[in-house]
């Protein structure tokens, strides 16, 4: 969801199938951007009130709500897979010929303009390590940066870990969530769902581990999740368990209770979110079959 400030258009859903990025309007959604990449994750940040897409394949672009896609504040940045905002600056990280790269704007101005450089703009992060850049997600103290085994916290454009701090890691961008006590991801090589407050990282899943434990290697990295007032869910894909197969698995940790549930949907869900359309909050997901669903609604499975 793209969110603004003041008195703009703050209530956007924005989401990408195939070749398009559509926006929610009045109900119907709405082309605002076509000839993407089919396949090619897009990811999105607000920033100076506008959002802005990143898909790995072509260049960054924002939007201000109306109107088309343009290069505003991106002139030059670079052509990367992850976005996000942090101390007043636009990151983003792994391009196809820099997969570890995290790069940087400037810190914004006053009237709201940052520029780049890539040349000279950016934080390698233990390139050559066998693992690409996952994701990359702000924190209150640390940028974090994901890799597949391994996690780095990037203070500020003078100061990251040199080696990894933080032993875990994730396959999947999407499988991370800001919950409101802490952030919460798959880990995939440990058949975990890690808990990170700040302290080291906590696994809190080892209730449920045999059903990560059968996850299928090519779901490790379309591990989807996404948050309520009082759970985060994770998207695991179809399972087989001691011979028994369960459809679209969804775990759901309740946060007050430390429980564990397990559900089975119809379709895969592979992007979630919150939405606020004005009047209320709901999740959002986006499924394999290219439909946007308002999640828990009623009381028909």
């Amino acid at each position: 969801q793209f969110l603004d400030e003041g008195t703009g258009t703050d209530d956007r859903l924005l989401a990408v199938n195939g070749t398009v990025a559509y926006y929610l309007n009045a109900g119907t959604w709405t082309s605002t951007r076509s000839g993407l990449t089919t396949g090619s994750k897009a990811r999105f940040t607000s920033f100076v009130d506008r959002v802005i897409m990143v898909n790995g394949a072509q260049a960054p672009a924002g939007w201000s709500g109306s109107g088309s896609f343009d290069t505003t504040n991106l002139v030059d940045a670079p052509t990367a897979k992850y976005v996000d905002v942090f101390r007043s600056r636009i990151w983003m990280a792994n391009t196809d010929a820099n997969p570890s790269r995290l790069f940087y704007s400037t810190a914004v101005s006053s009237a709201g303009v940052v520029t780049w450089a890539v040349a000279t703009q950016f934080i390698d992060i233990s390139p050559g390590d066998g693992g690409d850049i996952i994701g990359i997600k702000r924190s209150p103290k640390a940028l974090l940066v994901f890799k597949p085994n391994h996690t780095y916290r990037v203070f500020d454009i003078n100061t990251t870990d040199p080696d990894p701090q933080i032993l875990v890691g994730t396959y999947s961008q999407e499988s991370v969530v800001e919950g409101k006590d802490a952030y919460y991801f798959h880990d995939f090589t440990n058949s975990a769902i890690q808990r990170y407050d700040g302290a080291a990282p906590k696994e809190i899943s080892k209730s449920i581990r045999p059903y990560l434990q059968a996850m299928a290697l090519s779901n490790r990295e379309s591990v989807a999740g996404w948050r309520d007032n009082d759970h985060i869910y994770e998207s695991i894909g179809t399972i087989t368990l001691n011979g028994v197969q369960f459809i679209n698995v969804v775990v759901v940790y309740t946060i007050s209770t430390q429980v564990w549930t397990v559900y089975s949907y119809p379709s895969q869900f592979l992007q979630g979110a919150s939405y606020d359309d004005g009047t209320t909050i709901d999740s959002v997901v986006a499924d394999n079959d290219g439909s946007v669903h308002r999640f828990n609604i009623g009381n028909t499975d």
